[in-house]
């Protein structure tokens, strides 16, 4: 049964919960030859002198008593953060009775540009102060996955924290996976879940002919986004590593923040991108001083991700929390980090991905009256209906374009047409250029049609017994505009070469070499 929430208040959270003050940051020098994270330095704070029973003042004892007792915590935290990987024990969660019990001081947090060290891949930037007669609770790490800017978070005590995303801006697909990207990275590094709106409330009805897609699909239809697993792990992929979870209730009458109680959660609801960076040191020190008995947070984004994004792009790059490729590809004009780290993997829905391929064996099996004899498959994709002003795709344009891309092309072309123009007399048109004044030998198919029929063939109910489908068969909730996209994207994935005319990529020529 869910946990239930008190009310919406904003920020710090309320209701009985531990005081967090922000923490602060610092980037920590790696260790050499090591993947574990390198050891906090520790700034001993010694407590006033205190009167004995006797009325002796404790100033008296020799100074060099505390310089043990400093020395012996220092080796404590070296012990407990470099020292080896965690024991089963520890990754349940389990620990000593005194751990967490430190006297943590906490200030704000300082942002380190890993801009001026790239090399400092796996850099700390988290630091605590503690009092002499505390010990250091068991915290998050960060490994390096050789070779690879992907990253594995050591979350001793799982991924029972939460971001939900709560904003109503609806948008397309590509919009959506791009936040969800950026979210369950950031979910990954705090070891959290993300629940993210069912398709059918958040992807626009405008990609779709003005209808909602299917109320019954989740995001498992579209695709699984994962945390970067221990490399040194070799069991099979968990449930509990699954970053991505299903927002179901948005729908109820009760607002999601409502759900979660102060009692139980350290709660924190995000209105505005001006008060996301405290909020977000509230988190971090959640979870970077946590242990097994510390309450979870529940992290709640009211405004836009892009909000988000914009304001806090530079923080958040220095943390290494956004894929810079996401950042950089036109989305946004944040520049990429020198450095990064992932802590999600985004792999394709399985179910789709069985689809796609039998769309693809379909395809290259077909007969040579719709495919050119001996072809390379290449794919074309034209955006019309919201980049006309900034692209000229009109039909001399076009040719113009391909005329100059084909012109070292010696041998037959089937060229996939990807478009989300609708006029049969267009589409035909770009057929006429290609098969007849570029070549006789060349062809052309509309592959948003040809996908879209085969999805009718294809489509059936679910078995009434089984509730399964296999290759051949798809539930008829994938008749969606937003599901022949995703298809297509598979299918052009496999495509020799790909031309493109829309608003950021609208060049007057790309030649096609070695074809």
């Amino acid at each position: 049964m869910p946990r239930v929430c008190g009310d919406r208040r904003q920020g710090r959270g309320g209701g009985g919960g531990t005081k967090l003050e922000p923490t602060t940051a610092q980037a920590v020098r790696n260790k050499a030859n090591t993947k574990l994270d390198p050891p906090v330095k520790q700034k001993m704070t010694l407590a006033p002198p205190q009167r004995t029973a006797s009325g002796a003042s404790t100033a008296a004892i020799p100074y060099a008593y505390y310089q043990t007792i400093a020395l012996m915590l220092v080796l404590i935290g070296w012990t407990n953060f470099y020292p080896r990987p965690p024991t089963d024990a520890q990754q349940k969660g389990v620990m000593a009775s005194n751990a967490g019990k430190a006297a943590i001081s906490q200030s704000k947090v300082d942002f380190v540009n890993l801009s001026s060290h790239p090399s400092e891949v796996n850099a700390r930037i988290d630091v605590i102060t503690i009092s002499p007669n505390a010990t250091v609770p068991l915290r998050t790490h960060t490994h390096i996955v050789p070779g690879t800017n992907h990253c594995w978070r050591e979350c001793p005590f799982g991924r029972n924290n939460k971001i939900i995303y709560t904003n109503s801006w609806r948008a397309g697909l590509n919009d959506r996976i791009s936040i969800i990207d950026d979210m369950a990275n950031l979910a990954g590094y705090l070891c959290a879940t993300l629940e993210f709106p069912l398709p059918s409330a958040s992807l626009t009805p405008r990609h779709n002919g003005n209808r909602n897609v299917s109320s019954s699909l989740v995001w498992d239809d579209f695709l699984v986004v994962a945390a970067v697993e221990d490399p040194n792990v070799t069991r099979k992929q968990e449930p509990s590593l699954l970053l991505l979870r299903d927002l179901k209730d948005e729908l109820n009458n009760i607002t999601e923040s409502q759900k979660y109680s102060n009692e139980q959660w350290i709660k924190v609801v995000s209105k505005s991108a001006s008060t996301v960076l405290s909020e977000f040191e509230i988190i971090y020190s959640t979870v970077t001083t946590a242990d097994k008995n510390t309450k979870h947070f529940c992290w709640f984004f009211e405004l836009d991700w892009y909000e988000v994004e914009n304001s806090l792009a530079d923080h958040f790059k220095s943390m290494r929390l956004i894929n810079p490729p996401l950042i950089s590809r036109g989305l946004s004009k944040t520049p990429p980090a020198p450095t990064s780290c992932i802590y999600r993997i985004t792999k394709k829905s399985p179910r789709a991905e069985k689809i796609s391929n039998h769309l693809w064996n379909m395809l290259v099996a077909m007969d040579t009256e719709h495919l050119a004899r001996n072809a390379t498959i290449g794919y074309l994709h034209i955006r019309r209906t919201d980049t006309t002003k900034q692209c000229n795709t009109t039909l001399d344009r076009i040719r113009s374009y391909l005329e100059c891309s084909f012109m070292d092309v010696s041998g037959n072309v089937t060229l996939l047409l990807g478009t989300d123009e609708k006029d049969p007399n267009y589409i035909a048109g770009i057929q006429h250029i290609v098969e007849n004044e570029l070549s006789h030998g060349h062809k052309l198919l509309h592959l948003d049609s040809w996908i879209s029929r085969k999805l009718k063939l294809m489509a059936i109910q679910k078995d009434d017994v089984t509730g399964k489908w296999n290759d051949s068969s798809i539930p008829v909730s994938y008749l969606n505009n937003y599901h022949v996209y995703l298809f297509e994207k598979y299918i052009s994935s496999k495509a020799a070469f790909k031309l493109e005319q829309r608003t950021r990529w609208c060049n007057d020529c790309d030649p096609i070499n070695e074809v």
